[in-house]
């Protein structure tokens, strides 16, 4: 399937950049074949800057020769005005590439406060980490300066929350990734659930390859909750579920038999899944992430209107609940982000004084 696509990519490219070149320019088509051979080669790295540059570029042209011919009425395009056409293209395609690698790369602080009617002995500072994607966009050297900053958080506890590696992280990347996360564990109470690519096709396919992913979080003080629960302190539970993709995952009621019904509870769960069954049951906050708030325009604008998730990005109250979506510190496949912004959370839960 995988192949199958990329063949009708290749095709789709090399004809599209056969039409634009020979339109816009003199060469023969001996040179026209070789530049459109050379332009469709990326789809056979479909997670490369090149490509999605590619995308682009194509996206634009064919857009502004759209609207030359149906607004402005130029129903024959000269070879002058493909040559603009072409032009803009590659100038709007370049300043989207460079910003978009300069906003991955650029990750702010997202905060929001909760206030609950629970009995909480005393406020909880809570860093929500998600969908790092080791390495696409971030080496060690930029892992640990991100580290140092959530340390200055004082955060009681650190949630990572799935896609922290993924089919592309190396054996070697995911040592040194979590070497640096269990930094956090000298201040911090630090937990891990898994996302879709740690666990779904794109990546383990043995069980004692999780197994080994497992000790290697737990060996740098990080602990797994997959379908388990963790008290915080007296009044915190905290449920990990295993990500939706699972088909033998247990039910959030399940998990929460070992909550009491006083704690002030927390649900993590890397998809923005069952929101309202975790509002039915009783949950008070639930933070989530994979969405990546679309990344690249206009994936997120397409996943509201076709209400792809449940919660894209954001904060939103489902009765007496609080379900927060991360858009996450990076990204999945190209180091890119044109779609909102590259985060980490920080959540002060408060005890309602009114």
């Amino acid at each position: 399937m995988a192949l199958l696509l990329v063949l009708i990519l290749f095709i789709l490219f090399y004809k599209s950049f056969f039409w634009l070149i020979k339109n816009a320019t003199h060469m023969n088509k001996k040179m026209i074949r070789l530049l459109a051979l050379i332009c469709a080669l990326p789809v056979f790295r479909l997670n490369s800057i090149v490509f999605l540059f590619e995308v682009h570029i194509l996206i634009l042209s064919f857009l502004c020769i759209l609207f030359l011919k149906f607004v402005m009425k130029h129903r024959i395009l000269t070879r002058q005005a493909l040559q603009k056409v072409l032009l803009i293209s590659l100038f709007i395609s370049s300043g989207t590439m460079l910003y978009g690698y300069w906003n991955m790369k650029h990750i702010v602080r997202s905060y929001y406060q909760i206030e609950t009617e629970k009995p909480m002995m005393e406020d909880l500072t809570l860093v929500m980490l998600s969908d790092l994607h080791y390495s696409t966009s971030t080496n060690k050297a930029e892992l640990q300066e991100l580290v140092n900053r959530i340390e200055k958080e004082e955060a009681e506890v650190i949630l990572l929350n799935g896609d922290i590696v993924d089919e592309n992280t190396t054996e070697e990347q995911k040592e040194e990734v979590f070497d640096v996360l269990g930094d956090l564990t000298q201040e911090s109470q630090v937990f891990y659930t898994f996302g879709n690519h740690e666990l779904n096709r794109y990546f383990l396919k043995e069980e004692d390859t999780l197994s080994n992913l497992v000790k290697t979080i737990e060996d740098n003080g990080i602990q797994v909750l997959a379908d388990q629960s963790a008290d915080i302190n007296e009044n915190v539970c905290l449920v990990g579920r295993m990500d939706y993709k699972k088909k033998d995952r247990k039910q959030l009621s399940e998990l929460l038999n070992d909550c009491d019904a006083e704690d002030l509870i927390i649900v993590a769960d890397h998809q923005p899944r069952e929101l309202q069954e975790a509002a039915k049951q009783k949950a008070d906050l639930h933070l989530s992430g994979h969405t990546h708030a679309g990344q690249l325009f206009p994936m997120y604008y397409i996943f509201e209107l076709f209400h792809i998730n449940e919660l894209n990005y954001g904060c939103r109250s489902i009765e007496s609940m609080s379900a927060i979506n991360s858009s996450g510190v990076s990204g999945w496949g190209f180091p890119i982000r044109t779609q909102k912004q590259s985060e980490y959370v920080v959540i002060d839960v408060v005890k309602n004084k009114s």
